[in-house]
Formats: C-alpha cells, sequence, structure tokens
C-alpha cells in the first residue's frame, strides 16, 4: 500500500511548482517563535521560508534581527534573504577541511552528498549563488573544530607549541594576532623583497598554533623573538577577522 505522495505527485495535484512545493514543506521547520511571528504578519510567506532555512538552533537569532525595529522600515524580503545568505551561509570552497570526507563528523558525512548543500536541493536553495554553499553553519563549525582537533594533535605529536584558550585570547588585539606573535601569513612590507614572515623564517622554521575561537581558524605564528631584528619594527598587512591560516 502506498502512503504518501511525492513531491512531484502534489506538484501535479495543487497545479504548483515543485519550488513552491518544497517551499511549503520547509515552513514546517520553522520554530515555535518564528511560526508565532509569521502567524501575527512580523514575516511574509517569503521572509518566512527563507528563515525556515537556517537552523532551528539559530533562527531566534536571525529572527530578532529581522523584524528589530530600524529607522528606515522593517526588512523587505531582498534584504531579508541577503542578510541570511550572508550570515548564515558559507562557501565550501572555503573550508579548511576536507569537505569530501565522510569521516571527519561521522554523524554528519561528506559535504558532496549533504542535503543542506545548496546544488544538492535547487528547488529550495535556487536563488543561492553556487552550487557549493553550506547552509548549515553548525555543522560547518563542527567540522572545522574537528578538523583543528586533528591538526593540533598532529602539531603536539611534531614537537610543536599550541597555544589556545585564555592563552590565546591574550594574543589577539582588534580581530588580528599581536602582543609578541606574529602570523607567519601576514607580509613584513620592511623587508626589502615583500616577503612574508614565513618566508623570512624559512620552510624549516617550526611554527607555533594559535587556536583562534572567536575567528574559527588555527593561525601558524612565530614570537616576535624569533624573527631576525631587521623584521621585528616592520609593519604587516593584518588579514581580516575570519580569514584561516592553516597549517
Amino acid at each position: 500500500r502506498k502512503i504518501g505522495r511525492t513531491v512531484d505527485e502534489i506538484a501535479d495535484k495543487v497545479g504548483k511548482s515543485k519550488a513552491y512545493v518544497y517551499g511549503r514543506m520547509k515552513l514546517l521547520d520553522l520554530v515555535k517563535e518564528c511560526r508565532t511571528a509569521f502567524y501575527a504578519g512580523k514575516l511574509n510567506p517569503s521572509t518566512a521560508l527563507y528563515l525556515a532555512r537556517v537552523p532551528m538552533g539559530l533562527q531566534l537569532q536571525a529572527l530578532k534581527n529581522i523584524t528589530a525595529d530600524r529607522y528606515n522600515g522593517p526588512m523587505s524580503a531582498r534584504e531579508v534573504q541577503n542578510y541570511l545568505q550572508r550570515e548564515f551561509m558559507l562557501r565550501l570552497g572555503d573550508a579548511p577541511f576536507d569537505v569530501k570526507s565522510a569521516e571527519l563528523v561521522k554523524s554528519a558525512g561528506a559535504c558532496a552528498a549533504c542535503p543542506k548543500r545548496s546544488g544538492n536541493n535547487p528547488d529550495l536553495f535556487g536563488d543561492v549563488s553556487g552550487a557549493d554553499v553550506c547552509t548549515d553553519p553548525i555543522c560547518y563549525r563542527g567540522k572545522v573544530r574537528a578538523h583543528h582537533a586533528k591538526e593540533i594533535a598532529a602539531a603536539e605529536a611534531a614537537g610543536l607549541k599550541v597555544i589556545s584558550g585564555n592563552d590565546a585570547k591574550k594574543l589577539f588585539k582588534h580581530g588580528s594576532i599581536d602582543n609578541g606573535y606574529v602570523d607567519l601569513a601576514d607580509r613584513n612590507y620592511a623587508d626589502p623583497k615583500n616577503r612574508t614572515y614565513g618566508q623570512i623564517l624559512g620552510k624549516g622554521y617550526k611554527p607555533t598554533l594559535v587556536v583562534d575561537e572567536q575567528g574559527g581558524n588555527l593561525l601558524r605564528c612565530a614570537p616576535v623573538a624569533d624573527l631576525p631584528k631587521a623584521s621585528r619594527t616592520g609593519s604587516s598587512t593584518r588579514r581580516a577577522a575570519g580569514s584561516c591560516s592553516t597549517p
């Protein structure tokens, strides 16, 4: 006995597109507070659908920003769409971990086959530019943490120094590594050859790994004291907070 209907069958029955059916079904993923806002007219069907695509654990945060009082009125559907894509979707091409690995976080599997990858569900994420976009930042960050744990374990096994927790936080200033350390990926413009600190110290240098919990990165760094004297006074161009310099 057949139970239920396929999306194709429902679309034919109601005379709508598959994207429409997927969208209406996705509204069931709205958490209680978001459903209440929808019923109260604070969200229209378009903005409610965009919000429903955000993982449940992040929907309240997104709802608060979407419905906040603004001097120029509530966000339009396009503004909500742009905001949610900017804040809650991540390019898999920028991931520090192997997106093809099904072993990194076994419960999540590989990103390539994940239904939350935009390219695997074009009827739901057709407005998202690019097929390699992760729409679940919670899962993405879990994979970043797992990747960093492996990197840290390998670094410690190789005898490298790792700085994490509060000790790592003390090394950051304005979102960039500072306070006696430099990121090996940064350039020292006082250097005649415009080299990075990593190039100045050479391939044989053993870096110190610093865990940037706020930016979600694992940085290869060096104490300023390890630099040649001529390189200690040069200014470097900092990478923006959130960039990644992995071993």
